[in-house]
């Protein structure tokens, strides 16, 4: 996947406009990587397309911090600190991030705080895995 290459999704056609590629150094010392693919359709509405996580490509959608269950499952292996590279638009991004995924029945639920200068900012997830292409 490239930038400025079209994707489809269950809910229509987007554009890709950003590629985050993430070094994680996560809570069993360990290092994940993986992309992330920032997507923008034609109302300016944004998701993201994340692989590999857990061997899956998934889906992220942004939410409250309300709308996350309560007693969810950490992910270790996907929990950590992150240094980010970027190509196109960064969007919310920062070179470091801070990631906590959580997971309950096929779903995750991510926590990922960006670190800017004089400010901390906390975006919250919600990933399903994606089905085809």
């Amino acid at each position: 996947m490239n930038l400025g290459e079209n994707y489809k999704l269950e809910d229509g056609e987007y554009k890709i406009i950003g590629i985050d590629s993430y070094v994680l150094h996560n809570l069993l010392e360990e290092t994940k990587r993986w992309k992330s693919y920032t997507l923008e359709n034609e109302v300016d509405s944004k998701r993201w397309v994340v692989e590999p996580i857990l061997g899956q490509t998934w889906i992220f959608d942004l939410i409250s911090r309300e709308a996350i269950p309560e007693d969810l499952i950490i992910v270790k292996e996907y929990s950590g600190v992150a240094d980010i590279n970027f190509k196109g638009n960064r969007g919310f991004s920062t070179p470091r991030s801070s990631l906590v995924l959580l997971t309950e029945q096929g779903k995750l639920y991510g926590l990922e705080q960006f670190f800017g200068q004089n400010k901390v900012e906390t975006y919250y997830f919600i990933g399903s895995v994606k089905s085809t292409r």
